[in-house]
């Protein structure tokens, strides 16, 4: 039986690795090609359970993360406060009504009421 190098082989039938001539070398590269993302997909799986861990770790100390805010926030606040206290405000004068005062008049004015006369 002549088998066709472009036929797909049938289910359950047994593939005979028939290497043409001068393809060992790309069968290969294509091997080690194979090997390397094998490799690659377990680094990944392994780096992507290292980050669930540490997402779960991380959750106990989420409460921590806010300490830096807040001291960031008020920090300034609390020196300004206590390092440089914000002096007591003067009291405020109540304004005084204006007695009886004659209008004011400007000297140009005068002038002109000495000359019509």
């Amino acid at each position: 039986m002549e088998v066709n190098p472009y036929e797909s082989p049938r289910p359950g039938e047994k593939v005979d690795e028939r290497v043409p001539n001068g393809a060992t070398s790309v069968l290969q590269l294509l091997t080690e090609i194979r090997d390397g993302q094998r490799d690659l997909l377990e680094l990944q799986r392994q780096a992507i359970a290292a980050q669930q861990q540490w997402g779960k770790n991380f959750n106990r100390f989420r409460p921590l993360v806010f300490i830096p805010i807040l001291l960031v926030a008020f920090l300034p606040l609390l020196f300004r406060w206590f390092l440089f206290p914000i002096p007591p405000r003067p009291p405020v004068v109540a304004p005084v009504p204006a007695r009886n005062v004659p209008p004011f008049v400007p000297p140009a004015a005068s002038l002109d009421q000495r000359t019509a006369r």
